[in-house]
């Protein structure tokens, strides 16, 4: 009798068990402030607040966006553009926000391109290198669509920390200084940056009123204020004062772009990233895709071999992304699919050189090196398994140094990410995207979310995101240890590898050997750029949120 009971109660626990892991709100060992990893702490501290009042992943990626365009205005704000990756866990379904900037109806292509000195004059800073900036319209639309609180919900936190003040950071200080002969060719922007006369410091308080004054009014009336209504007048009319090319009408016809994924399989790993106009997502999946054939793990981890068969494929991706996915789909011909195919992988493999390194014939012909490394990068997890990818830039480190004083906007000058030549796909024209290596992505294990990365770092994202991912699939490191990893990238502009010099001595002389030239760095270089990034694994129960040690940043973990 007793035997029967205990098997009753037995069954009675399995059924609630099978109950319980359908209906809970939980999956795994997620927090329940869910997992977020931002660059820096107060973006950190507004997502798990968003979290900890019952938002989503995707409330919280744009309360954090707003919070970094206040903290960290040379790389985020209403003037800059990017992408959003969002995984939704309920319909097991991936969407990509394309906010990326637009340029101007009115431009002149043969104005930019009169001769080598004018492209980089017209597009390194001020009002010609200025794009519609999508931020804001790509926010509302994840938001509308994905998200589950009000925009004033979620401004809220960004609108007091512009209006209280925050404590600058030393990041924010360096750089500042740093960028000295930027800041100071537009007056707004100075005053902004070097009250007195002198860069902000470390430490000081700094209250940006105006901004929030902005962020207050988007809260309230929406994209629709920046886009048709008095904040549209006034940029609109700063730049017509200053021979600015983006009109009024550039504005109020700008929309972001609901894109599906880049797709693919690393391992048993489904890859989930960013398509064209980015060429970040393509260029990672074909080079992971690469690795994978020659199987990269039978090598030691950033031994002679391992780094030469990697910067072979690297070679072989650079130039696909040329040909096939380096451009605006809306504008361009582009084949990105193809560069994913079987066919196409075996071909690639087949041109690898096991035993010296392949020369260069025909050097990357756009040698568009304006793509700046600068850009902020969110990752967030929440308890219902719902996870975001988010990066965005200014392009340059303070954009085009153009501020709109009255509502505290710096914008960007993303005119610079077209290419210097033209007649190329990503060559410059109306209404046209530009090019970006921006890549937040998301790997999927068992239709979950694994690792939700992405960062700044201009092309060598893709090479740092790749060895991030093979680090931790294939030689077992923690995230931790993945990121703090000696990292290496091929220069295709100057037909090189870059490394950091903790990598073994003999295997820069295996390189040196194979003909490689070799150029190394300092031990953890912002050259190779920094990644914001979250791991999950509800099997070994491995949790962890991260901020690349080589950029200042701070993640939340409960």
């Amino acid at each position: 009798m007793n035997s029967h009971i205990s098997r009753i109660g037995r069954l009675v626990l399995i059924i609630f068990a099978l109950w319980w892991s359908f209906n809970s709100p939980t999956w795994g060992q997620i927090p329940a402030t869910g997992l977020v990893a931002t660059p820096d702490s107060h973006a950190t501290s507004v997502a798990h607040e968003i979290l900890g009042h019952g938002g989503n992943a995707v409330d919280a990626a744009v309360a954090a966006m707003y919070a970094l365009a206040v903290v960290q205005p040379y790389s985020a704000g209403p003037g800059a553009g990017g992408f959003m990756l969002i995984w939704l866990e309920k319909e097991k379904k991936s969407i990509v926000i394309d906010f990326r900037e637009r340029s101007p109806q009115s431009v002149a292509p043969a104005i930019f391109y009169q001769d080598s000195l004018t492209f980089k004059i017209y597009t390194e800073y001020g009002y010609q290198s200025i794009c519609v900036p999508g931020m804001v319209a790509g926010a509302e639309k994840a938001l509308h669509f994905f998200g589950t609180m009000s925009a004033s919900q979620v401004l809220q936190p960004a609108i007091a920390l512009a209006s209280n003040g925050f404590t600058i950071s030393e990041a924010l200080a360096n750089i500042t200084t740093e960028y000295y002969r930027v800041i100071e060719s537009n007056r707004a922007t100075s005053e902004l940056f070097f009250p007195d006369w002198f860069p902000i410091a470390k430490g000081q308080k700094q209250i940006r009123s105006e901004l929030a004054q902005t962020l207050n009014l988007i809260s309230h009336q929406g994209a629709k204020v920046f886009y048709q209504g008095e904040i549209a007048q006034e940029i609109a009319e700063e730049l017509n004062r200053n021979n600015g090319l983006l009109q009024l009408n550039d504005l109020t016809t700008y929309e972001p772009k609901l894109r599906p994924a880049a797709q693919g399989k690393y391992r048993n790993l489904e890859i989930i990233s960013t398509p064209p106009p980015s060429s970040g997502g393509f260029a990672l999946i074909e080079l992971l895709k690469m690795l994978e054939q020659i199987d990269i793990r039978k090598y030691s981890l950033n031994s002679g071999s391992y780094i030469h068969m990697f910067v072979e494929a690297m070679k072989q991706m650079f130039e696909d992304r040329e040909s096939y996915y380096l451009g605006d789909p809306e504008f361009d011909r582009l084949n990105a699919e193809l560069v994913l195919s079987d066919h196409h992988i075996q071909d690639c493999i087949s041109q690898l050189d096991t035993s010296s390194a392949s020369v260069v014939l025909n050097p990357i012909a756009s040698k568009n090196d304006h793509e700046s490394s600068n850009g902020c990068h969110i990752s967030i997890l929440d308890k219902y398994g719902n996870a975001v990818a988010v990066s965005m830039t200014l392009n340059g480190f303070f954009g085009s140094a153009v501020t709109i004083s009255k509502y505290g906007i710096l914008l960007n000058n993303a005119m610079s990410n077209f290419s210097a030549q033209p007649d190329e796909n990503n060559s410059i024209g109306p209404g046209k995207r530009p090019q970006s290596s921006l890549a937040p992505t998301i790997i999927l294990k068992n239709q979950k979310p694994y690792l939700i990365l992405g960062g700044n770092g201009a092309e060598r994202i893709i090479s740092m995101m790749a060895q991030l991912i093979i680090n931790i699939v294939d030689f077992g490191l923690s995230l931790n240890e993945a990121i703090r990893a000696p990292r290496f990238h091929y220069n295709y502009y100057d037909d090189r590898i870059e490394m950091e010099m903790r990598i073994d001595a003999e295997a820069i002389e295996y390189l040196k050997k194979l003909g490689h030239k070799v150029h190394l760095r300092s031990d953890f270089d912002e050259y190779f750029g920094s990644a914001e990034a979250i791991l999950f694994d509800p099997v070994s129960q491995k949790t962890a949120a991260i901020k690349d040690v080589r950029e200042k940043g701070v993640v939340y973990i409960q």
